[in-house]
């Protein structure tokens, strides 16, 4: 989880050096970004648990096999997401 948000910032710094947009708010949602995935991946473990189920998925239908689901690839992106969808909001972009 460490590495994956120290990967997560320098991917995000170097996609805003890439872009040559250094905005505020661009280094403050990839500051944040990081620990809300990893906030998001303990969340649905934690919805897991209080459900008492061990993977994701419907029985017998398993589109990833051997990965628990779909919502455990993606359980980070459930805060990520609405993070970036309330600054679009609030910006007035793309929304």
């Amino acid at each position: 989880a460490i590495v994956g948000v120290i990967g997560g910032f320098l991917l995000g710094l170097l996609t805003i050096i890439a872009s040559q947009k250094i905005t505020p708010i661009f280094v403050v949602l990839v500051l944040i970004a990081p620990p809300l995935g990893v906030i998001g991946d303990l969340f649905e473990s934690r919805l897991k648990r209080y459900f008492n189920v061990g993977d994701s998925h419907l029985s017998g239908f398993n589109i990833i096999p051997g990965h628990g689901g779909v919502l455990d690839r993606t359980d980070a992106l459930i805060w990520v997401v609405t993070l970036f969808y309330i600054y679009f909001l609030i910006s007035g972009v793309g929304v």
